[in-house]
């Protein structure tokens, strides 16, 4: 039955293979429509196995500043030039060069899926030097767009990235990271504390507003006995050690809840966390490579009828006033008046139409897509 089936295989380098986007959407969708799908990407299992029906073939967990990240993309190139896939798609701008070989050398097809502006993201990435950053930034474009030429298909996550590397219409699609509904074997373990949380979700980052959102549930806790709960991944052990140490110091432990820390969280476990909160807080940092973007916790928290603590940002308002997210937020707005909204926005019993945030929209256009790699 497999072999009747065309096979196609998900790449990438520092991504967990079971990742939110490129299992539970992209790749789930593509086996409904009839593809035998693989993922290549960073898992801790030492072999490969199945997940949903779904191949997984594990790269060993690594840092971003590594050698073993350097030598990842020739890794991945030996295993598909002896587990040969009808197309690929490429997740990271690193393992362009990798598919257009494969494309060369077997006659696959492939496509590139932006799930960033890498250009931004390097010219102002902290962990490289300031004087390298943007010249390798323009290198890096230069890259991009030329490869990005020679593949079947561009997908972008962002409706803010459709135009970053000059891929015009019919190979230029947007999938946004909307919401897809998890269904899979087993249900969530973990148990949410009892009373009502704050729940901050996902990459544990400065940048995506971690020390922020503890601020802010430090504020709040004091008109009302909201508990914390952290349920996210950070590369940086000493990121999760501060973390802790900030709590401890203000004995706060009681009310505080860390799930995933060192270690990847099945999507399925935060969804469950979602599902029960009182609040989902998205107080990013307007750096340039978040601004314009609609991060998938928007989605996420529309899907779960949830309100939103976001950074105040004229296009995030925007969005609030057609979606009712939640509460825009400024370090000059007082616990007292985040705690009022959000009593205002349970009180209203907001929901968002399904059209807003349902991948099933995307799913049109991937099937589109998908087209173009057969």
């Amino acid at each position: 039955m497999d072999a009747e089936r065309p096979h196609i295989c998900h790449l990438t380098v520092l991504n967990p293979a079971v990742h939110t986007r490129i299992f539970y959407k992209l790749a789930r969708s593509q086996q409904a429509l009839g593809w035998r799908v693989s993922i290549m990407g960073q898992d801790p299992a030492g072999q490969p196995y199945q997940q949903e029906g779904i191949e997984i073939v594990p790269l060993r967990p690594f840092h971003r500043l590594s050698l073993r990240r350097l030598l990842a993309p020739w890794r991945i190139l030996w295993h598909c030039l002896w587990h040969r896939a009808d197309a690929y798609v490429v997740h990271t701008p690193e393992l362009l060069w990798v598919a257009w070989l494969l494309g060369l050398l077997q006659g696959s097809s492939w496509a590139y899926d932006v799930h960033e502006d890498y250009h931004l993201n390097m010219a102002h990435a902290p962990h490289y030097p300031a004087w390298l950053r943007r010249p390798a930034a323009r290198l890096l474009r230069r890259y991009e767009r030329w490869l990005a030429g020679r593949a079947a298909a561009v997908s972008y996550a962002e409706w803010c990235y459709d135009n970053i590397l000059g891929v015009a219409a019919p190979k230029k699609f947007v999938l946004r990271n909307s919401f897809t509904p998890v269904a899979v074997q087993g249900q969530a373990r973990l148990q949410p504390p009892p009373g009502p949380y704050l729940l901050y979700s996902g990459t544990l980052a400065p940048a995506w507003g971690i020390w922020e959102a503890l601020a802010l549930w430090e504020q709040l806790r004091r008109h009302r006995p909201l508990k914390m709960v952290v349920a996210g991944f950070s590369q940086h052990a000493a990121l999760v050690k501060r973390m802790q140490q900030w709590v401890a110091e203000r004995n706060l432990q009681a009310d505080f809840f860390l799930f995933g820390g060192n270690s990847y969280l099945p999507y399925v476990e935060v969804l469950h966390l979602l599902r029960h909160a009182y609040a989902s807080l998205a107080l990013y940092q307007l750096t340039p490579f978040v601004k314009g973007k609609i991060p998938t916790k928007f989605y996420e928290a529309l899907a779960c009828q949830k309100p939103l603590i976001f950074t105040r940002d004229p296009f995030w308002e925007e969005l609030n006033a057609k979606w009712k997210l939640g509460v825009a937020w400024t370090p000059r707005l007082g616990a007292e008046r985040v705690l009022q909204q959000l009593d205002q926005w349970h009180a209203a019993g907001w929901r968002a139409g399904e059209e807003v945030y349902s991948w099933k929209t995307d799913e049109q256009q991937l099937g589109k897509m998908m087209e173009l790699l057969r």
